[in-house]
């Protein structure tokens, strides 16, 4: 086709699991005037062979020889691109079959409007649909965009550049940003999109490094409304990658503060246009990350106001009433509001936790909760059992890693108790069942998760706990507590250690490190 009106632009690497779906969704699309420009990124999977087998005349692909990342291959794609408009399309999700004759539409009819996002779906890897997101209009609306919905001009393009590369992981808001201070940015109420939330994508994988480059895209737009310009565009590519991994290695507490920003930005854009819900879970979100945030508890304080009452505080009786009923209601709006953080690590790290413990758990050694982030990533289990000592502070962790079956025991009832109030997650079953009793069949689950489980077994029963573990699970996380804190107590002495007691039951190390003080294990089934 030599004169689209759209150039749909998709970059895929390595997606063979979904990219057919993914395609279909583009060809089988109402709107038919496009070329579908897909940009194989050096991909070694059967990736090649999937787009070969499509002979549609809309069709372009280019292969990169080599993986060049995301941005890089976007912004090839664009220069070669023929289309008035450019619809982004991500190799895992699917859009609807009128998504693109909604957006032209209403790009033909706004001229005034640049960049154009819609509502859309979440959905998991099977495809199912867990959740609806309600995109935002209005002048804010550029901070609450779908990457793979937006259809943009061109044009646009040509007047404030491509994706900035050294922003990669958050090359799409920064462009975004920096298309709104030009042009006008909208979204669709439709939901037309089906974003997917999985194991492997990038947004699971590195919600964190993510959530700090989004700062630094926040700071240079923050920049240019003062300056005019920012710190990258006077900079080489050299030089701004030294400013990205500055911001990448900061401190922990620099990281709560950085990352509590971003939430409080976007609580105040969606305070701006009255969607006070949000601002709401925005507002709780920056304050569990960084306690002293004084903007995000004014926002709070506004927002949940404006969200229950929908009016200001009237005379001073009802002020307190008010204030009163806020106060008693504060504890169950964090717990519920938890649930949704975000990014991984955040509930376990900052569920009131002080400053200086933030500061000691990112500036110091990895946590098990982004090592078990990666061990359960590399594996992709389908069924998960956690057994041990605080078992709930990892069900986010599970949750977003979307584990289609996790079962939960812990020691201790009040955490149960405590675990069941806060989540909600239909995926996770939770336990107090005494593990020897869990009715479940040889090699049921995937990997178990025994995390610290000698701190609350007595050594008389390590050995018959192990001997059910390793006859339940084909995979198996361990790590001890080796802390003088705990090795005082001879009733935390374990006679045995872990090695010697799962050779015995026929399982082999196969992964080892450390964590801080603690050494922790991966077992597997002898073969």
């Amino acid at each position: 086709m030599e004169n689209p009106k759209v150039t749909a632009l998709m970059s895929v690497f390595n997606g063979e699991k979904y990219l057919s779906e993914a395609i279909e969704s583009i060809l089988s699309q109402t709107f038919t005037n496009f070329e579908f420009l897909i940009i194989n990124d050096g991909s070694n999977d059967r990736t090649e062979d999937i787009l070969k087998s499509y002979s549609d005349v809309r069709i372009r692909i280019i292969n990169n020889g080599n993986n060049m990342g995301l941005a890089k291959s976007l912004n090839k794609g664009l220069r070669i691109a023929r289309g008035e408009y450019i619809a982004r399309m991500d190799a895992d999700d699917i859009s609807l079959t009128t998504r693109i004759e909604r957006q032209v539409e209403f790009l033909d009819k706004n001229k005034h409007v640049g960049l154009l996002g819609t509502s859309w779906y979440a959905i998991n890897g099977d495809g199912e649909k867990i959740g609806t997101n309600r995109a935002i209009s209005g002048k804010h609306a550029v901070h609450f965009i779908c990457h793979g919905s937006v259809v943009m001009r061109k044009r646009c393009l040509e007047k404030v550049g491509f994706y900035r590369e050294v922003l990669e992981l958050a090359e799409d808001y920064d462009l975004w940003l920096r298309i709104s201070e030009k042009f006008d940015v909208s979204n669709l109420s439709e939901p037309l999109y089906m974003h997917r939330a999985h194991v492997d994508s990038v947004s699971t994988r590195k919600k964190l490094e993510q959530g700090l480059v989004v700062s630094l895209a926040l700071q240079m737009a923050e920049e240019r409304r003062k300056k005019g310009e920012d710190t990258l565009s006077a900079i080489d590519q050299k030089e701004g990658m030294k400013l990205r991994n500055q911001r990448l290695s900061a401190s922990g507490i620099e990281r709560a503060k950085r990352l509590s920003q971003n939430y409080s930005t976007w609580s105040a854009a969606a305070f701006d246009i009255g969607d006070y819900r949000k601002a709401l879970d925005c507002a709780i979100s920056a304050l569990k990350l960084y306690h002293f945030n004084g903007q995000a508890l004014r926002l709070l304080l506004k927002s949940w106001r404006r969200a229950h009452h929908g009016r200001p505080f009237g005379d001073q009786g009802t002020v307190l009433s008010n204030v009163n009923h806020f106060l008693i209601n504060l504890s169950k709006q964090l717990v519920e509001a938890g649930v949704s953080l975000n990014f991984p690590g955040a509930d376990k790290i900052y569920w009131n936790r002080r400053a200086d413990d933030i500061d000691e758990k990112w500036g110091g050694e990895r946590d098990d909760y982004e090592l078990l982030g990666e061990i359960i990533t590399s594996l992709k289990p389908d069924r998960l059992l956690d057994f041990g000592c605080g078992s709930g502070r990892l069900f986010p962790l599970y949750h977003e890693l979307g584990i289609p079956e996790v079962v939960a025991q812990d020691i201790s009832p009040k955490a149960l108790r405590i675990a069941k109030n806060r989540y909600t997650f239909s995926n996770i079953k939770i336990t107090d069942d005494d593990i020897l009793a869990l009715n479940y069949d040889m090699n049921y689950f995937d990997i178990i998760i025994s995390n610290q489980v000698a701190q609350h077994i007595a050594p008389n029963k390590i050995e018959k706990i192990i001997k059910k573990l390793t006859e339940l699970g084909k995979i198996i996380y361990v790590n001890e507590l080796c802390n003088s804190e705990y090795l005082r107590d001879s009733f935390y002495l374990f006679k045995h250690n872990y090695s010697e007691l799962f050779a015995k039951y026929e399982y082999q190390i196969f992964k080892k490190g450390m964590l801080g003080k603690k050494i922790w294990y991966l077992f597997r089934k002898n073969r």
